[in-house]
Parts: C-alpha cells; sequence; structure tokens
C-alpha cells in the first residue's frame, strides 16, 4: 500500500456509502493507518447523490484532500460528479455493463452488482466494493473477513 491513499465511494443515498465507508476506516484502523474522513450529504432522500471519502496514512492526518487516488462509482451520475476530482494515475471502479459504460479510460471495470447478485441480493453491492478496495491495497484477507464479519454479526438474515 502507499504511505497515504484518498478513496471515495460515491453512489445514490441508500446505497450503503456509509456502510462501507465505515468498514474501510475500521480495516484500515485494524491495518495500523491514520485515518481521516468524511461523509457527504448532497441528497437526505433516497435517489441523490452521495459520497464518503477517507484518507489513510502512516503518519497522523487532520484533513482531507481534494482528489482522491481510488473512487468507486456505484452509479451513472456519480461518474460525471466525480471524475475531476480522481487524482491524475488514479482509478475509478465501476461495473460497466449495470451502468452501461462503453468508453475505456481511466475506469477498472469490476462486475460489482453481478457479484452482489450471486451473493443473494443486488443491495451488497456496497460490500463488493468493500473487498475490491481491500483487494487493491492488499490488506490480509483475515481483517478482511472480520471487519465485514463484525458489521454484519447482528444482523442474521445476512
Amino acid at each position: 500500500m502507499l504511505k497515504e491513499l484518498t478513496i471515495k465511494i460515491a453512489g445514490e443515498a441508500g446505497q450503503g456509502m456509509q456502510t462501507v465507508g465505515f468498514n474501510l476506516c475500521k480495516l484500515f484502523k485494524k491495518c495500523g493507518f491514520h485515518i481521516f474522513a468524511n461523509q457527504d450529504y448532497m441528497s437526505r432522500i433516497r435517489g441523490g447523490n452521495n459520497f464518503f471519502q477517507l484518507r489513510i496514512s502512516e503518519a497522523p492526518v487532520y484533513t482531507l484532500r481534494k482528489h482522491s487516488d481510488i473512487i468507486v462509482a456505484l452509479d451513472k451520475p456519480s461518474i460525471s460528479i466525480h471524475r475531476e476530482t480522481l487524482n491524475a494515475g488514479g482509478v475509478m471502479l465501476i461495473d460497466k455493463k449495470k451502468l452501461n459504460i462503453t468508453e475505456e479510460n481511466s475506469f477498472l471495470d469490476i462486475p460489482m452488482y453481478d457479484i452482489a447478485k450471486n451473493l443473494g441480493n443486488e443491495i451488497f453491492v456496497n460490500s463488493v466494493a468493500y473487498g475490491a478496495i481491500a483487494a487493491m491495497v492488499d490488506v490480509e484477507i483475515g481483517l478482511v473477513v472480520e471487519t465485514i464479519s463484525d458489521a454484519f454479526s447482528g444482523k442474521p438474515e445476512i
């Protein structure tokens, strides 16, 4: 992992950016990193665009950065809304099939929605995004499983 990394998870209100953001914070804290995080509330109703941004560093951090190294776009509007905040050399994770995107650019195509459906429900797309980010930064799989299991331990239906 880099010495410092900024991650943004963006999508419609109700898609679970808070869940994945909080779990990433817990995961990176367990890995020994310093974290500064913020949840943006552009829309308080289901369907508006929201995002969760976190900055991870080996040294203490006291603010967010304007640009992100990794952006996860869970819906199509998030691509255009947040594209300008992607660092040069950064990557945007999208599901090209679900979002009907054909351009290549700096997108990393991950079939997040198909994976979530195979897990039982499209609502799990945020957990798929969590796993993709953890894999990208090479976090030890045991910590990934432990953190996500803890997050949903009180929900036996999941």
